[in-house]
């Protein structure tokens, strides 16, 4: 290599440090100028005049101070009304179901009557067995009455004898026993009546009540209103012991409804009866509810 050549690689190898060194200094000039202006312009906000005041104005009147207490609580129809069963027995038919709107006296399910049909069916077959004894008994006391009858107007003759001395004492004491023992006969016969009587009475009872329970085996809606709960399905069975088992629950109106709200025991003393109350619901978001306390 020539000292031409190594005096030319190190004046290319001197002018490029140099130019490497020239955007080094321009780009320390461009930082210090950056941030002087960032400092600039934080001192100017810092020291900048506060906006100046916007008033609003508006007519003086006077106006209500209110206070609102907030509470949190369930949605129930005003009057609901729970129907149950009264007695036992499986399901055959249920003839409405959820949001059914129902009249009073509209059939709501059915409970197989086959065994209260046969109750009813024995207590009126015993009724008129009852019947039919009463009837025999009347019949035995017409006849120990007329045979009463026979017998007092013997005795009657017999004592007419006797004391004509036309007939002995015997046939007085004879005449005397059949009249008392036909009249013990009638006495008993009565009583038989009698009995028969209030076996009657208390067969019919019994058949009333046989014909209730099966008259409960169709279970009715009591109030006009809709289906909000519908606890049974075909099929099932229904044990009515000490209490009856709700089956349905019957909204009267849906039009009203109130709200049972727990209130803190610190706002309880701010509320009285009678003062408006507003409710939201979650199915309803942005509707307001309006209402007033009815109790606390």
């Amino acid at each position: 290599m020539t000292q031409t050549a190594v005096t030319e690689d190190l004046k290319k190898a001197l002018a490029a440090e140099e130019g490497g060194r020239r955007w080094l200094r321009r780009l320390a000039i461009g930082g210090s100028f950056v941030l002087v202006l960032g400092a600039a312009a934080a001192w100017r906000a810092a020291h900048a005049p506060p906006p100046p005041a916007k008033y609003v104005t508006a007519t003086v009147a006077a106006g209500e101070v209110v206070e609102k207490v907030q509470a949190t609580g369930t949605v129930q129809p005003m009057l609901s009304v729970s129907v149950g069963a009264q007695v036992n027995g499986r399901v055959t038919q249920v003839l409405v179901d959820f949001n059914s709107v129902v009249k009073k006296g509209d059939v709501l399910a059915e409970i197989d009557p086959l065994i209260y049909n046969t109750q009813v069916s024995a207590q009126q077959a015993n009724l008129l067995s009852q019947r039919a004894q009463l009837a025999q008994a009347a019949a035995s006391m017409a006849s120990m009455r007329a045979q009463m009858g026979t017998a007092r107007v013997a005795l009657e003759r017999t004592r007419k004898l006797f004391e004509a001395n036309l007939a002995a004492r015997s046939d007085l004491d004879t005449a005397q026993g059949n009249y008392d023992s036909l009249s013990a006969q009638f006495d008993a016969a009565s009583a038989n009546r009698d009995s028969q009587q209030a076996s009657i009475a208390a067969q019919g009872a019994q058949l009333n009540q046989s014909r209730a329970n099966l008259s409960y085996t169709r279970i009715y809606a009591p109030v006009d209103g809709v289906v909000v709960t519908r606890g049974i399905d075909p099929g099932a069975t229904v044990v009515a012991s000490f209490q009856a088992p709700v089956l349905f629950v019957i909204a009267q109106d849906l039009h009203k409804m109130k709200v049972l709200a727990d209130v803190d025991e610190a706002d309880v003393g701010k509320i009285a009866e009678g003062m408006d109350a507003d409710c939201v619901v979650d199915a309803f978001p942005g509707e307001v509810f309006h209402g007033k306390v009815s109790q606390i």
